[in-house]
């Protein structure tokens, strides 16, 4: 009796099968870019922290070399000392312990990774603000920006009457305004968050929460460097973002 032919016994792909073999390469595909873009932004989440680590370990070098000061937010200067600008921004004052930005840099303690810039920048302003205080009245912040506050000058905070250094914002990711590529002004201006209001307040009052993995709803990550030299990264949907005593503590000096 004859044998079958292996030909004869193969049995070919059905297109149904086809289609799940499909699907399933796409499903397992989308978990990989998923996956990934996950592991980018966790790397990035961790360069911007270490770049907010050497920004408040730079300011801690200068208040201990200045006698205990925080240095100023901005103050006003000759133009004829600091090339045409008319005045000296924190930056200027940690020069000593940060070398400055220059403007052509991928990376630099300044820069946040996921910050997006335009491809021509030039702007040696960088993607931190600092927690300004805007009156030297007041308690809420910790920089003094001099333009706004009575002589004499400077009016810098001392870090002893920082009461609560552990829990005190020294930086975060931060915008100015929206035609911030225009004018290269970054700064965190975190008085609405006395005015309450929550996530959507903290994000008008100048967070920007850059850390965020593509695709997903939620609102992303900002990361905070604080007083005490800790830093932390933290989810604009977190409780405490919601919580007004938190976010009095998070700005108030005393």
């Amino acid at each position: 009796m004859p044998t079958k032919s292996p030909a004869k016994n193969a049995k070919g792909f059905t297109l149904v099968e086809l289609l799940a073999a499909v699907v399933i390469l796409a499903l397992l595909a989308g978990l990989c870019v998923a996956g990934f873009q996950k592991t980018v932004e966790s790397s990035k989440t961790g360069r911007c922290a270490s770049n907010l680590r050497t920004l408040a370990q730079a300011v801690l070098s200068y208040s201990a070399d200045e006698r205990g000061m925080v240095p100023p937010a901005m103050v006003m200067a000759n133009p004829a000392e600091t090339g045409g600008v008319g005045h000296r921004l924190w930056i200027d004052f940690l020069q000593p312990y940060i070398p400055p930005l220059q403007g052509h840099e991928k990376t630099h303690p300044y820069l946040c990774p996921s910050a997006h810039r335009p491809g021509l920048w030039n702007n040696r302003c960088p993607d931190y603000g600092c927690n300004s205080r805007w009156s030297d009245a007041e308690n809420v912040g910790a920089f003094a920006l001099q333009s706004w506050n009575p002589e004499p000058y400077p009016a810098e905070v001392r870090a002893v009457r920082i009461q609560n250094p552990s829990q005190l914002v020294m930086f975060a990711d931060s915008y100015s305004s929206n035609n911030v590529y225009e004018n290269g002004r970054w700064a965190l201006d975190l008085r609405p968050l006395t005015q309450g209001g929550g996530a959507g307040q903290l994000l008008a009052g100048g967070i920007a929460p850059r850390h965020q993995v593509r695709g997903k709803t939620s609102l992303g990550r900002f990361n905070a460097a604080y007083f005490d030299g800790h830093v932390e990264s933290i989810s604009v949907d977190d409780p405490r973002v919601a919580d007004p005593e938190v976010r009095r503590r998070w700005i108030s000096v005393e």
